[in-house]
């Protein structure tokens, strides 16, 4: 929509015998292929760990730390009191229990 670029990655890290879950390897995969297209918004059920400490996935957070993605990521899985963080030069956006809108700006 009028050239935003959403990408997503689906799933969480984990036993990739169980529903819904990838092999760390998988994971990076998919999130490495996602990022080189360059989404302006990153769409993930896993939440990475952030700067500020906030709980996540540091395997993913040092993946999105080593690309240069400056996107929003938009993401669930844990709460956080403080629903808007820093993962490397990403903001991240949690909305586990919540419902986000994006609204163009005219």
């Amino acid at each position: 929509m009028d050239g935003l670029r959403v990408g997503g990655v689906s799933g969480i890290v984990g036993d990739s015998g169980r529903p819904n879950r990838r092999s760390p390897d998988e994971f990076a995969e998919s999130l490495i292929t996602v990022l080189a297209l360059q989404p302006d918004i990153l769409l993930m059920h896993a939440a990475p760990a952030t700067d500020e400490g906030a709980p996540g996935d540091p395997s993913i957070a040092d993946w999105i730390r080593s690309t240069d993605f400056a996107g929003l990521i938009v993401c669930g899985h844990v709460h956080w009191d403080e629903r808007v963080q820093r993962c490397g030069r990403a903001t991240v956006l949690n909305v586990d229990g919540a419902v986000v809108t994006l609204v163009r700006a005219s």
